[in-house]
């Protein structure tokens, strides 16, 4: 198959295999994660090592790039904090997206699109953000009991929460009034405490 039929694929969210890969990319990383997904708009940067893209295909997905370690402990959480009813973003799994500018394969932890107003572009004086601020505290209470240790604050001086949860990585969707939460600080997570179910056992 040629690269554009290789591209379409990729658009389509259909899964190449390692040879396909090794036409778009001379020599791509062995992984086991599936080559999937192709990235076409960088959403923003997040800190020194991740970056966020949105894919192109029919349901828009959201692709954080970074270090593989990283990226495999985020998922791991984030699709824990999703089958306890955390409102966490959909995580669907780690992948290799594909970089149509740079040629190259990268690894992904990539999540469903989530729509909705990020939480600091609310003013604080705005009635829509003690409405967003009881539906996080909800949240807030369902993490704690699963280990977080962090906790969710905003001032008048600081435009931004406190140990952990960033209002950039908080969405508000107006017209389903869904919040949905895209990423955390993992430094503040008892993963212990995480992956042991109710009887004791271990989850993972």
């Amino acid at each position: 198959m040629n690269r554009f039929g290789l591209l379409r694929k990729l658009i389509e969210g259909k899964e190449l295999t390692f040879n396909e890969a090794n036409t778009l990319e001379k020599t791509p990383p062995n992984s086991n994660f599936p080559f999937k997904y192709i990235i076409v708009e960088k959403l923003k940067e997040q800190g020194a090592n991740a970056e966020i893209y949105l894919t192109k295909s029919k349901n828009p997905r959201i692709a954080k790039l970074g270090y593989e370690k990283t990226l495999l402990n985020g998922y791991k959480i984030q699709r824990e904090f999703k089958k306890r009813g955390v409102k966490v973003a959909n995580p669907r799994g780690m992948f290799r997206v594909y970089n149509p500018n740079l040629k190259r394969f990268f690894t992904a932890f990539v999540m469903e699109y989530a729509k909705g107003e990020n939480l600091s572009k609310i003013e604080l004086e705005n009635p829509e953000f003690e409405i967003v601020q009881k539906k996080l505290e909800k949240e807030i209470k369902k993490m704690k009991k699963l280990g977080y240790k962090s906790y969710y604050a905003r001032s008048k001086y600081l435009d931004e929460s406190f140990f952990g949860l960033k209002l950039e990585n908080i969405l508000y969707d107006k017209a389903t009034g869904r919040i949905t939460l895209l990423d955390f600080d993992f430094d503040k997570l008892d993963t212990k405490k995480l992956y042991t179910n109710e009887n004791g056992g271990n989850n993972r």
